[in-house]
């Protein structure tokens, strides 16, 4: 997909952590390897902000899933990759639960200002696809037009043996959001 130079465009990287990339109890290795992908993304000249799980140790979230992400932790941290590409005028809004639009109204970002929501990260099951989805139907009750955005090489998830196949639950989540009217695409020229 190309992106028009004219239409005002948001990047939401969304928990490119180590908790998830690097280390702990949800963290896949195989994740890492959409972050030249993200780099390159990140590269153009579109706006745009970082999502980070950040859980306290008693976290309701953690009776779904591990303890993952503890606030002040090197899990919590973006990872060294993107850390490297960052400025200072980057936002990293902190989360506590799976799904980052239920900060919106803290964070102050008017997402009604742009033309095109990109969210690239991890997971593509859980993260990504519940902020994606609620993002589209926000959209749709208050009636406007606005694209929201799924490259393809920019999102994954984990893998665990036995209840949690990576290939699967990444091929089932781009479905569900395709089929809910969000644009999922190969990649971002």
């Amino acid at each position: 997909l190309k992106i028009n130079k004219d239409e005002k465009t948001l990047v939401c990287v969304v928990d490119m952590v180590n908790g998830f990339v690097k280390l702990g109890a949800m963290s896949d290795i195989e994740i890492n390897k959409i972050t030249p992908n993200i780099i390159n993304l990140l590269s153009k000249d579109f706006n745009r902000i970082f999502i980070t799980d950040n859980h306290d140790k008693n976290c309701i979230e953690f009776k779904s899933f591990p303890i993952h992400c503890l606030a002040g932790t090197e899990e919590s941290e973006i990872i060294d990759e993107l850390k490297l590409i960052m400025n200072k005028d980057d936002k990293v809004y902190k989360k506590n639960s799976t799904n980052f639009f239920h900060l919106l109204q803290e964070t102050g970002i008017v997402f009604e200002d742009y033309d095109n929501i990109i969210i690239v990260g991890c997971c593509t099951d859980i993260c990504v696809m519940q902020f994606a989805l609620s993002l589209k139907t926000y959209f749709n009750q208050i009636d406007k037009l606005i694209n929201v955005i799924i490259p393809v090489d920019c999102v994954d998830t984990y893998n665990a043996p036995d209840y949690h196949e990576a290939e699967y639950f990444n091929d089932v989540a781009l479905r569900i959001m395709e089929q809910a009217g969000i644009k999922v695409v190969s990649t971002i020229e």
